[in-house]
């Protein structure tokens, strides 16, 4: 049989310390391996397979992603690095194998499978247990998957950008530090990687990121598992500039539980200007009290929540404001998750960089200072109030900075 050489790419000297730590590691010892965003370790994660792969025939590694998208993107980013090698036996993007003409296999598997469907497979001594951010990978998938390397002591690999101080790549990092046996860890903060991140670059992200978002993927660290999301509340409080209302946004409550009807406006200079709220008034009074606040405050937006019992009381403002007459834009705004967690780092960007004011109001305050972030069971970030509060002002006054600060176009009783 005929001798291949393959050259890998060039590595950084933070890449490089992995291979090394990787190669003296003991059997069945877990590599951590800890970087912020765009530090290259996908593209190490992807020669460190193929680099098994090659070395040692009849070699099987299995790489776990948060997701299907990410499977598929180091599947083909692998396939696409050896397109021009005799070495591929085949490639098939259906059961997302590929298999090397030497007898060598990496399967790609997914945190989004259900846990029984991966049971039974099984890395090879010099294959890889390779878990991709680790740290957005759901516990209970990675502690069905870890047994796969048991049969042959396999080195398991544990790549990811840090998130919160809990689950599984939190405890592996924090049994690397305390020198538990069979825990290694490298730790990209430790080299000079400024050639891939210039400082610069970095003080741009720290001025446009939420805070949670700058701790974790720019500077690389892991964050409180639940903690605040805008700050030092007290210090943004101040006496508006005008009194004029560019944005009104206006959260629906239920009147019960401490469940508030929130509405919140801000002027053209990111200042709140108005807020106000209740939990003791019917459905129809509701529309009446905000028709009032309309008439008085002349409001050039107004965005209201439409979840739930949201959409009969957007229909009902509707028809009040197309009856009065008043020259108001009106717009529906669903929160899920995802639309929720947009404003909310929006405002908090801006609360942390001291760019919008608030007003002195109790509830406001408390629900603000109240409010957390905290992790979901499938590895992604929620904002919620704390136990015991609402997030009623929150989201009220979120929706309405939101509106102000972006380029939309409205029109007059327009609809979602």
């Amino acid at each position: 049989m005929s001798v291949i050489n393959i050259k890998g790419i060039d590595l950084f000297e933070h890449q490089k310390a992995v291979v090394r730590k990787f190669d003296t590691m003991q059997p069945g010892g877990t590599l951590v391996v800890k970087s912020s965003r765009q530090k290259g370790k996908t593209i190490l994660l992807e020669n460190l397979l193929l680099r098994q792969s090659i070395n040692f025939p009849n070699t099987t590694s299995i790489c776990v992603e948060p997701s299907w998208a990410q499977s598929r993107r180091v599947f083909r980013a692998i396939v696409k690095a050896c397109k021009k090698l005799p070495i591929i036996e085949s490639a098939n993007g259906g059961d997302m194998i590929i298999t090397f003409k030497n007898g060598s296999e990496i399967s790609f598997l997914s945190g989004a499978q259900q846990v029984d469907s991966v049971r039974g497979a099984t890395v090879s001594k010099n294959g890889i247990l390779a878990l991709d951010e680790a740290a957005f990978l759901k516990d209970d998938y990675v502690y069905k998957v870890l047994p796969f390397r048991n049969a042959n002591r396999a080195k398991v690999v544990a790549f990811s950008t840090p998130l919160f101080k809990q689950g599984y790549f939190w405890e592996e990092y924090k049994g690397a530090l305390e020198g538990l046996i069979g825990n290694e860890l490298i730790d990209f903060n430790d080299y000079d990687t400024s050639m891939l991140y210039p400082p610069e670059q970095q003080e741009h992200d720290k001025a446009t990121m939420p805070a949670l978002i700058y701790l974790t993927e720019v500077l690389g660290e892991f964050a409180d598992a639940f903690g605040t999301v805008f700050g030092d509340i007290n210090s943004l409080i101040a006496v508006p500039d005008n009194n004029e209302v560019d944005s009104l946004g206006i959260d629906w409550g239920t009147g019960q539980n401490a469940d508030f009807t929130a509405i919140v406006g801000f002027n053209k200079l990111h200042q709140m200007t108005f807020c106000d709220g209740w939990n003791d008034v019917s459905p129809t009074e509701q529309i009446n009290q905000i028709m009032k606040i309309i008439e008085r405050t002349h409001p050039k937006k107004i965005t209201v929540e439409t979840n739930s019992i949201g959409e009969v009381y957007f229909d009902n403002l509707k028809k009040a404001i197309q009856k009065s007459h008043l020259n108001a834009s009106l717009k529906g705004f669903e929160t899920t998750n995802s639309s929720k967690r947009k404003i909310i780092e929006n405002l908090a960007v801006a609360c942390q960089n001291g760019t919008v004011t608030i007003l002195d109001h109790p509830i406001l305050k408390l629900h603000l200072a109240a409010y957390e972030v905290e992790p979901t069971r499938t590895g992604k970030i929620t904002y919620n109030g704390a136990q015991g509060t609402h997030d009623d002002f929150c989201i009220a006054s979120a929706i309405a900075f939101n509106e102000l600060t972006k380029n939309t176009s409205y029109v007059f009783g327009s609809a979602r």
